[in-house]
C-alpha cells in the first residue's frame, strides 16, 4: 500500500513512451530521460509519522514501465523494495501479481485500494477539494462510491466543518462537509445511491451580497 501510494503522488497516471525522430536513444519515460537519473523521493504521513520514499524507474521495457519502490526508515520494508508497473487503469502489477488499484487525493489525505486492502496516507496537502464555484454553496463527491447515511435535511442550518452526508468508497467511510455556514437547499442524492465522482450531494442557499 505504502509503494503504490508513493507512485500515485509521482506518476499519478501511466506514463507514455514515445519514439521521436531522433531514433531509438530519445526515448522518454514520463518526464525522465532514459540517460538522466530516474530517481524521485516522496514524503508520506505512516502512522502519524513522516517517512521517505525513494521511487526508482527501471526503464520503460514495454507499454507499462517499471518501477522500484523503497522505504528505508520504515521497519519492515523490504531492503531490495517493491516492484510496480500499471497495467492500465485501475490495475497494478506489485511484484509480479496483478491486483485492483484505486487512488484519490482528497486535502491532504491520500485514500487507496489496493487488492483487498485499503488505507489512508497523510501527504503534506498536495491535494485539493473538490468544491462548486467560488461560493461553495455545494458539496461534490471526491470519488465514486455508495451514499449509507444523510445526517441532515433540507431546511437544517448547518456549520462549516460539519459531517453532512457520509459515503462508503473503497471500503472506507468517508464524512463530506460544506465549507461555509449555511442552510440546506437541497439534497440530490438517497441513501444506499451509487454516484459518480464529482456528483453534487448538497447544495446550501445561496447567500445575498
Amino acid at each position: 500500500l505504502i509503494a503504490a501510494a508513493a507512485l500515485e503522488l509521482v506518476s499519478p497516471s501511466a506514463p507514455s513512451v514515445e519514439a521521436t525522430a531522433k531514433g531509438p536513444v530519445a526515448l522518454r519515460l514520463g518526464i525522465w530521460q532514459l540517460w538522466g537519473e530516474p530517481k524521485r523521493q516522496v514524503n508520506l504521513k505512516v502512522d502519524g509519522q513522516t517517512r521517505l520514499c525513494e521511487l526508482q524507474a527501471l526503464g520503460p521495457g514495454s507499454a507499462h514501465p517499471a518501477w522500484c519502490v523503497r522505504c528505508p526508515s520504515l521497519t519492515g520494508f523490504p531492503d531490495e523494495g517493491i516492484r510496480l508497473r500499471r497495467l492500465g487503469e485501475s490495475r497494478l502489477e506489485v511484484n509480479g501479481i496483478d491486483l485492483f488499484c484505486e487512488c484519490c487525493l482528497l486535502g491532504d489525505e491520500l485514500f487507496i485500494q489496493l487488492g483487498p486492502e485499503g488505507a489512508v496516507f497523510g501527504v503534506n496537502g498536495t491535494g485539493e477539494q473538490l468544491r462548486a464555484g467560488p461560493a461553495a454553496d455545494a458539496v461534490l463527491s471526491p470519488m465514486p462510491g455508495r451514499i449509507v447515511a444523510i445526517q441532515c435535511a433540507t431546511g437544517d442550518r448547518i456549520r462549516a466543518g460539519q459531517p453532512l452526508i457520509i459515503m462508503e468508497a473503497m471500503k472506507m467511510e468517508l464524512a463530506l462537509c460544506c465549507e461555509r455556514d449555511g442552510v440546506v437547499e437541497s439534497i440530490p442524492v438517497r441513501v444506499d445511491e451509487q454516484i459518480s465522482q464529482g456528483r453534487e450531494v448538497l447544495r446550501l442557499e445561496r447567500v445575498s451580497e
